[in-house]
């Protein structure tokens, strides 16, 4: 860009290119991506304004106000927020420290239970060892068995 022309007041920005009609400008500018749908605000030459000018600017003024209205009715929202998510990043570390604590409990455990079946098997050999609930009562039928009979044959023998 260009400074501002001496000759025009010193209030207008030449631009690089100049806009043809139906064309683009001398800088390749397509002639539509210029300013060329709204007169200038300085009308140039030192004459007046252009009279549409007035009803843009009570409208800009209009949407800034509306604008500003959203951006105060959310500004507590936002504040909020803010609050929310620092409340959450020390939530966050908190639950983080539960789980580290957690994790720890449950290797602890793993030990225990690893140990406990150990001990579940130490005890499973054991237990094969001793002889089954078959073989406890046909002993024990065999000892009352043989038993009857010696107290049989002494009492027969008197």
């Amino acid at each position: 860009m260009s400074a501002a022309s001496p000759a025009l007041g010193g209030n207008v920005i030449q631009l690089p290119w100049q806009i043809q009609a139906g064309g683009t400008g001398s800088g390749g500018v397509p002639s539509s991506s210029a300013p060329s749908e709204s007169p200038p605000l300085d009308g140039g030459g030192g004459g007046p304004h252009d009279p549409g000018m007035g009803k843009r600017v009570a409208k800009l003024e209009q949407t800034t106000g509306e604008i500003k209205d959203i951006l105060v009715r959310l500004e507590p929202a936002l504040t909020q927020i803010g609050k929310d998510v620092t409340d959450l990043k020390s939530e966050v570390a908190v639950l983080r420290t539960d789980l580290a604590e957690t994790k720890a409990d449950v290797a602890g455990l793993h030990k225990e239970m690893t140990s406990v079946d150990k001990d579940l098997s130490t005890i499973n050999g054991k237990i094969s060892q001793f002889p089954s609930l078959w073989g406890l009562f046909f002993g024990m039928a065999a000892f009352f068995i043989a038993a009857s009979a010696i107290i049989f044959t002494v009492a027969t023998i008197k």
